[in-house]
């Protein structure tokens, strides 16, 4: 085959018949056929005259090249069907699992504002904790997915900066405070404490930083260090690092640590836990903020885990309609806060016996009165029979789901002129996709499951304006 292509080769240069600028084109086609075999079956005959052979070898160029770009564009095709389906599946088996455990965690709160001994709050504790850990492994997956899709998004807001790092360090107070170890965190003062960015997946990635760090430093301490790197009009760059005093790692331990389920040491998964999805997801989100997230260490000394990030510094106008975060209290009294009942009546929409049964009792202790429909239709004949101040929409339901019928509700009472009640989406559902869709449908707000308690108090005080006192 090559010594065919450079026997055209000396031909072509030879060719009294071919202008310059034909000669570099046909010759441009062999050096990429000699480099790449592109050309699969070309065979030169030395009987053939020359225009024969140029065109026998611009014919089979053609047909080489449609024939491996077809097969490139299926084999492409049939990966990112394969993709699709893999992402489509993850979200659906993080849909079916978020609707249970939004049963085993919102029962286990209800049953904590039950009468209990010491002894079974600490079982409700352990089981909490447990399920938690298990939601955090199912959102780990689904981040995954929407990773490998491209579809994983920022959304941008204003928040706290010294706020958001104060609830993130309260959240590993009590393990530190077991282990012996010293937390702290230092922030330049220099760094406004307002800032426009994705609180949520920062916090997301500082808590696997930190908690990493917890989990593998049995003496010393942790260090959160955030410094001010550059500022500008619009913005500022930030770097953050988390220091611990831990175990440490080994060069060999370090790479492919950033990579998807990988674990520096199986022993180390063995003593320790984790899936070895954290760190690979936190470095995506870091680089969707603009930035690269990198650790060094040493063995038996500890490590470093260092990122920057760039946050937008926010408006005059969006400071002034910017909601202080509340600091709620870790358990909910209900019966407590919401002795007199109010009169509101709230139509709950959900086609789970189970969720059905949690949440109405949540309301009812909450002094509500509360309506059942089981899908979109029933919702509609509930709306035409009776007023609501508040209505809480599942997603995904059979017959109609919560998209239609929320779009049906905003007509009617278009058609009437009067104001509807709030719409709040109440689903399993938990991406930025998903709540884009139900606030195009005109939804006013948008709780995912499993819900606390004290998100759901938050919602019916922002949505109905004479709330229990």
């Amino acid at each position: 085959m090559q010594k065919d292509l450079e026997q055209l080769k000396k031909m072509l240069q030879a060719s009294s018949s071919l202008g310059e600028e034909e000669k570099k084109e046909m010759l441009e086609l062999v050096r990429v056929a000699a480099k790449d075999y592109t050309i699969t079956s070309f065979k030169f005959e030395r009987t053939f005259r020359e225009k024969t052979a140029i065109v026998h070898f611009l014919t089979q160029v053609s047909n080489d090249l449609t024939e491996k770009n077809e097969e490139l564009k299926e084999a492409r095709h049939e990966a990112e069907e394969a993709n699709m389906a893999k992402s489509v599946f993850l979200a659906n088996m993080s849909h079916e699992i978020r609707t249970p455990m939004n049963g085993v965690l919102g029962m286990l709160q209800l049953l904590e504002l039950t009468p209990l001994n010491d002894e079974q709050l600490e079982y409700i504790d352990t089981l909490k904790i447990s399920g938690e850990s298990l939601l955090r492994l199912i959102n780990g997956l689904l981040d995954l997915s929407k990773i490998e899709a491209g579809k994983l998004e920022l959304d941008l807001a204003n928040f706290s900066v010294r706020h958001c790092l104060a609830s993130i360090t309260g959240l590993f107070k009590a393990k530190i405070r077991e282990k012996g170890l010293g937390l702290h965190f230092h922030i330049d003062p220099r760094i406004p404490d307002m800032l426009i960015g994705d609180e949520n997946r920062l916090r997301q990635i500082l808590v696997n930083l930190i908690g990493n760090a917890v989990k593998f430093t049995e003496e010393g301490g942790i260090q959160l260090e955030i410094s001010m790197l550059e500022e500008n009009e619009g913005q500022i760059r930030i770097n953050i690092q988390v220091i611990d005093t831990g175990i440490g790692m080994t060069p060999a331990q370090i790479e492919g640590l950033f990579q998807p389920f990988a674990q520096a040491d199986l022993s180390i998964t063995r003593k320790y836990g984790g899936t070895g999805l954290g760190l690979h997801i936190s470095s995506k989100l870091v680089e969707l903020m603009g930035g690269q997230l990198g650790v060094t260490s040493t063995l038996n000394e500890g490590s470093v885990f260092q990122f920057d990030v760039s946050l937008r510094k926010p408006t005059i106008s969006s400071l002034s309609s910017l909601k202080r975060p509340t600091k709620l209290s870790e358990r909910v009294g209900i019966d407590e806060q919401f002795a007199d009942a109010n009169p509101a009546t709230i139509l709950l929409v959900d086609d789970n016996l189970i969720n059905q049964r949690l949440l109405s009792k949540v309301l009812e202790k909450f002094g509500y009165q509360v309506c059942i429909a089981n899908n979109g239709v029933e919702a509609l004949e509930r709306v035409e029979a009776s007023t609501f101040d508040l209505i809480f929409m599942d997603v995904q339901m059979p017959e109609m789901n919560g998209i239609e019928a929320t779009g049906h509700i905003l007509t009617k009472y278009e058609a009437e002129n009067t104001p509807p009640p709030a719409i709040i989406a109440l689903t399993a559902n938990a991406s930025l996709t998903d709540q884009k869709e139900c606030f195009e449908a005109g939804m006013n707000d948008f709780v995912s499951k499993p819900f606390t308690f004290a998100k759901l108090k938050d919602i019916l005080e922002r949505w109905i304006k004479k709330t229990p006192v």
